[in-house]
């Protein structure tokens, strides 16, 4: 048996909201699926798809709950751990996605001010 269904984004509905060009934001899955611990997950990895860490993504749409929430329409590369990935659209909460910004990728990458880290200061003096 074979379903066929219209795009959610195709949806002529006052509920569906397009973004024309899709913006660039950050995905945080762990929060869904992880109760939000970030990093390792609870139990041994077994090559399962990684969701402790944020992903890129782009913004297709907002689309209106019937309890007046916002969810996103976002398109992404989810990875698995033996590396491989997988571009999916992906039906997250309002909260779990954040516009890329350089601020947010340098938070995620644990660089909160503009002082350099101790790796960049011994790699701007050789002699220290």
């Amino acid at each position: 048996m074979s379903w066929t269904f219209p795009d959610l984004t195709d949806l002529q509905s006052p509920a569906v909201h397009r973004r024309d060009p899709p913006l660039k934001v950050w995905v945080d899955l762990a929060t869904i699926l992880n109760g939000g611990r970030e990093g390792v997950p609870p139990t041994r990895p077994n090559g399962g798809l990684v969701t402790g860490y944020p992903m890129p993504g782009l913004l297709i749409a907002w689309i209106k709950s019937d309890w007046g929430d916002w969810l996103a329409v976002v398109e992404t590369a989810v990875r698995v751990e033996n590396g491989e990935s997988a571009v999916t659209r992906l039906l997250v909460p309002r909260s779990t996605v954040k516009k890329d910004s350089i601020a947010l990728r340098r938070k995620l990458e644990g660089k909160t001010s503009n002082k350099p880290t101790m790796r960049q200061r011994s790699a701007d003096n050789p002699f220290s």
